[in-house]
């Protein structure tokens, strides 16, 4: 079709994002998958032109998108980092680890910017998720019929200075506050495991919250704030009150089914100003 947009390149690492990516888009456009082995889940790539590619064979995925026309490409999912002695580099990934290297201890962020110039350096358009999928991103205010009390806004208002903070040294996502306290940090375990750990020191009246949000200069092309019905269903399990997501900066996946879940728990999803 004449004002059809050009073939989509998906990086696919783990997780719901890169599945819910391809199920939004796959009727609006071509979409080609770059599954990362060990990382990327069968069910993403299932009756979706794809290719396997070991995270270290950079030139093989560079020339995989350019023999299928793609020149727009975005990243989504999670990805473990392997030992550094565990990779075996074609000559492109060896290229790209030098720069991946002189960055490796200005965490996570830094990183992300390291990958998102380099394709750019290769001729790609790195959109960002938030770009392709704008209906799921967070605007302000309640999602649900649920809405925060002032006793949790000052939480909110806690943990989203708190994150502030320590986002400018590149740590952490999100935050678990109640009562006046932080709870938790978030730190390589993820989201789900981070309410998992700050459950047991919890008051049980229900007043936590969990806040996410983008740290200062973070690219929102890759890693951005999300959530899904998964993390509802662990907020609800742990007593909680609900979550508090950075408006247009943050996205709830599969998200009528998450806002229904969170009305059934009796918790808020609520999208907090920039």
């Amino acid at each position: 079709m004449e004002n059809q947009p050009p073939k989509l390149g998906l990086i696919a690492g783990g997780g719901n994002l890169p599945k819910i990516l391809v199920r939004e888009l796959q009727e609006k456009r071509d979409v080609f998958v770059i599954a990362l082995i060990g990382d990327c889940e069968p069910e993403t790539i299932e009756n979706i032109p794809h290719e396997w590619v070991n995270i270290a064979a950079v030139g093989k995925a560079l020339n995989i998108l350019k023999g299928n026309n793609i020149t727009e490409v975005v990243l989504a999912g999670s990805v473990k980092r392997p030992a550094l002695s565990s990779l075996r580099p074609d000559f492109a990934g060896a290229k790209f680890l030098a720069k991946f290297l002189a960055r490796k201890s200005q965490g996570d962020n830094a990183i992300l910017s390291a990958i998102i110039n380099y394709l750019e350096e290769c001729g790609l358009r790195v959109a960002g998720a938030h770009e392709l999928l704008g209906n799921l991103l967070v605007g302000v205010g309640a999602l649900g019929k649920i809405k925060p009390d002032a006793r949790v806004k000052k939480d909110i208002e806690l943990a989203t200075r708190t994150l502030r903070e320590i986002g400018k040294l590149d740590i952490g996502q999100a935050a678990i506050a109640q009562n006046g306290r932080i709870i938790g940090i978030e730190a390589v375990e993820g989201t789900d495991e981070l309410i998992k750990r700050c459950a047991p020191y919890l008051r049980q009246d229900k007043g936590g919250v969990l806040v996410k949000i983008r740290k200062p200069g973070q690219d929102l092309r890759a890693d951005l704030p999300t959530i899904g019905v998964g993390t509802v269903e662990n907020i609800a399990a742990a007593g909680m009150a609900g979550i508090a997501l950075e408006a247009r900066s943050a996205l709830v996946l599969d998200k009528a089914e998450a806002i229904e879940s969170a009305n059934r728990h009796g918790v808020f999803i609520f999208g907090i100003k920039q």
